[in-house]
């Protein structure tokens, strides 16, 4: 026994508490061992009990590890452990709560909450990013994501946003002011003052088609108003829209209408949504244009591209014909389409592709089984 060391206080005659004995090393006590018939003598010293810090009972401080998932249910929760309590352990368990909180996160920016569903419309808006500080914009630029509308095990009318290109979604509304629909076109008009958002036509959950326009001004799809009940195009679903290069002309093309096909273009250049044109197209283009569900893009060069589509409810009604307008779709032309067959990765890229829209005019060349245009 260690010299300096106290003796054990003598029990007494029949009693059965087991006895502590008390080791002194060089840095001063090393730990507490209980000594008795049911402690394993070969397991690891425990350390001293110290006072839990006074919020210690608010706080489940966990040291064990996680067991499955199938276990701890049938398990009680945790109770606050009340021993062994410093300072290296409260930094273990803030670095664990941590994780915890990535782990978290990082699931839930998987799990899209907006329902499946289809005949939808997506669009992506873009202003100024305030500044906290002041009542003015601080030039930096801010997307965000705009999702509405469609069928899923009905039509509906919610509206959910994302801030950050599609990871996190918020519902900013389960009901909008605008009928349940699917099939319709929404827009947003950055150069209208202030930007807007402007929704118009498709199907409602009452089978009509709808000629309706609705606008939203911020920018996140909440508070709608009714521009106009009846615009002057016939009521239609699965049109084509976008806005021109001059950031405020809204194109709409074709579309179907109580079962028909359309191959009309309508413009509206208010800002509002409010006051529409109908384009005058020469009917043989007009019946060539004709088809809905088409895509209608718009090109960093300015221009108008109608692409696909379908003219009839049959598999061979199907299109892959390309329309081109540089006037804001006033004029429409059909886009010849030249097929370039590549037989291997060198063909492929010794290709280059490239179009004067001065002169409109290419020209090919057949070297080696393959064209190369320059």
């Amino acid at each position: 026994e260690p010299a300096g060391a106290s003796p054990p206080a003598p029990q007494a005659q029949g009693a059965s508490q087991p006895t502590v004995t008390e080791t002194r090393g060089s840095g001063g006590f090393s730990g507490a061992q209980r000594v008795g018939a049911d402690v394993d003598n070969d397991e690891p010293d425990e350390e001293p009990k110290v006072d839990a810090p006074p919020d210690a009972a608010a706080v489940s401080y966990v040291d064990q590890p996680q067991k499955s998932a199938r276990s701890s249910r049938s398990q009680p929760p945790l109770e606050p452990e009340k021993k062994g309590w410093n300072d290296e352990k409260e930094k273990r368990f803030q670095e664990m709560r941590e994780r915890l909180k990535i782990q978290k996160r990082e699931r839930s920016d998987h799990q899209v909450q907006w329902p499946p569903r289809e005949g939808h419309a997506v669009v992506v808006t873009r202003y100024p990013k305030e500044d906290p500080g002041s009542k003015h914009a601080s030039g930096e630029m801010v997307e965000e994501v705009v999702l509405m509308g469609g069928v899923t095990t009905k039509m509906v009318n919610d509206v959910w946003s994302s801030w950050d290109m599609g990871s996190t979604w918020a519902c900013v509304t389960e009901n909008a002011e605008w009928e349940p629909r699917c099939d319709f076109q929404c827009v947003f008009v950055a150069n209208a003052v202030p930007s807007m958002l402007l929704l118009f036509g498709g199907n409602s959950d009452r089978s009509m088609d709808l000629s309706d326009v609705w606008s939203c001004t911020d920018r996140h799809g909440l508070h709608w108003v009714k521009v106009t009940p009846k615009a002057p195009w016939p009521p239609r679903n699965s049109h084509s829209a976008c806005v021109a290069a001059d950031g405020v002309t809204i194109v709409l093309v074709g579309g179907w209408s109580d079962g028909h096909r359309l191959g009309d273009v309508w413009v509206c250049k208010d800002k509002r949504g409010a006051l529409w044109s109908q384009v005058d197209i020469e009917p043989a283009v007009s019946t060539r244009m004709a088809r809905a569900e088409a895509q209608l893009v718009l090109t960093s060069v300015g221009e108008l591209l109608l692409l696909g589509g379908i003219n009839e409810m049959k598999v061979s009604g199907l299109l892959n014909d390309v329309w081109r307008s540089t006037d804001c779709g006033e004029t429409w032309h059909d886009v010849p389409t030249t097929t370039v067959e590549v037989t291997s990765d060198n063909h492929r890229d010794n290709i280059l592709l490239g179009v004067s829209h001065q002169t409109k005019i290419v020209t090919e060349e057949k070297r080696s089984g393959h064209f190369v245009i320059p």
